[in-house]
């Protein structure tokens, strides 16, 4: 099973994409979008933990790709 959420931020869309494993765990794959003059600009980013249920895979989600728009991860950026 597969679950979207969609999150918008500073003029970014944040988008959460938890998927049930087959150990009964979630994982998370983010997808951070932004408008510019028209044109949507994406990138992908998947982590590489596990949680216990999809609230928490979705809210990680969330939280990391918050971190991601606002600079506080070394070495990844947001679309410009």
């Amino acid at each position: 099973m597969s679950i979207q959420k969609k999150v918008h931020y500073k003029g970014y869309v944040i988008t959460t994409k938890s998927n049930e494993l087959l150990n009964g765990k979630w994982d998370c794959e983010i997808e951070i979008g932004k408008f510019d003059n028209g044109n949507l600009s994406v990138k992908q980013y998947f982590g590489q933990k596990q949680y216990q249920n999809i609230t928490d895979s979705q809210a990680a989600g969330v939280k990391y790709a918050i971190r991601i728009i606002d600079g506080e991860v070394d070495g990844i950026s947001p679309p410009i």
